[in-house]
């Protein structure tokens, strides 16, 4: 059983870094956040959008992100 732990370990800790780590947050965080940090941008017009990014809650960025995307589904399915 050793040999089945050492596996099991070995695979937690290929997801728990390649893919959560890699991909979810590098990658797919960012792209779901970056509409919600755009329309921050514009509502608060006096901050620059490097300010905005860094310094922005990246929840309530990515909650408008996943909003403008759903709404951008929906249209495409309607059209």
């Amino acid at each position: 059983m050793p040999l089945g732990d050492l596996v099991a370990q070995f695979m937690g800790e290929i997801f728990g870094q390649v893919f959560f780590e890699g991909l979810i947050k590098k990658v797919l965080f960012p792209v779901l956040r970056f509409p919600g940090a755009v329309i921050g941008w514009m509502i608060w017009r006096g901050r620059p959008f490097r300010v905005v990014w860094e310094k922005g809650d990246g929840f309530q960025q990515g909650m408008v992100g996943s909003v403008v995307y759903i709404l951008w589904i929906a249209l495409a399915i309607v059209l």
